[in-house]
């Protein structure tokens, strides 16, 4: 499941994605350009000089870091009702 579309991620988002990376400049700008501004990684990987399928790699990690993040909210929402439900008892 992809839980990065192109086109649908705030900046700020990505940004806070991105400190979990080390990529290169060109890459978080072609990140940047798939992610948030909408285009193709063919085209993000063109306008930014890198190469498609290492676009593709850093996209899935990418992903997979986002992915791992929303699985930690959603314990936090457990933990969180949890320490609620106790606390009214």
């Amino acid at each position: 499941m992809n839980y990065l579309c192109r086109g649908t991620v705030s900046a700020e988002k990505l940004n806070k994605l991105m400190e979990f990376t080390r990529n290169e400049a060109a890459m978080q700008q072609a990140l940047f350009d798939h992610v948030v501004r909408g285009f193709t990684r063919e085209s993000a990987a063109v306008l930014n000089g890198v190469d498609a399928g290492n676009l593709c790699k850093a996209f899935k990690r990418l992903n997979r870091i986002a992915r791992l993040c929303e699985e930690l909210k959603q314990i936090e929402r457990k933990e969180l009702s949890k320490l609620v439900d106790n606390a009214q008892l």
